[in-house]
């Protein structure tokens, strides 16, 4: 790999792979002083935050708005519901719980997909440059259609 190419690797790996410089020293084998100074100087913090922000569980917004209402459903009396705001408490409740189940089964896909990065880089490394751009494509796709 040339300059550019490990500069960019580790900015995929800060920002995208939330590593610290520390991880990404050792897994790269470039001083932690050269990736502070790359971090610095490209302004990784930035990228990182714009990321979380624009990534931001869109999961966790729903559960509390659901949450909001299942309160103030809540805070009338059961027996001074309507049927019909009943069976809306109970779609809520449902569909609250589904989000959460949605979400654990996330951060599972997740959790393997850093599992298979670590056994290509591990197991393949001549073909790690390789897959991380087949990867860094595949969610450019994702973004691009969402």
């Amino acid at each position: 790999m040339n300059k550019y190419q490990y500069a960019e690797e580790a900015r995929r790996l800060y920002v995208f792979e939330d590593k610290t410089l520390k991880e990404i020293s050792t897994q790269l084998g470039i001083s932690q002083n050269t990736l502070s100074r790359w971090k610095k100087a490209m302004d990784w913090d930035t990228e990182k935050q714009k990321y979380r922000k624009k990534t931001k569980n869109v999961l966790e917004i729903l559960e509390r708005k659901i949450e909001e209402l299942i309160e103030e459903i809540e805070k009338v009396s059961v027996f001074d519901l309507s049927e019909e705001n009943l069976k809306k408490l109970k779609i809520l409740k449902e569909t609250l719980a589904a989000i959460k189940k949605t979400e654990t089964t996330f951060q599972t896909y997740l959790r393997v997909m850093d599992k298979f990065a670590d056994f290509i880089r591990e197991k393949y490394p001549e073909k790690k440059e390789e897959f991380a751009r087949i990867i860094q494509e595949f969610f450019d796709s994702i973004t691009e259609n969402s």
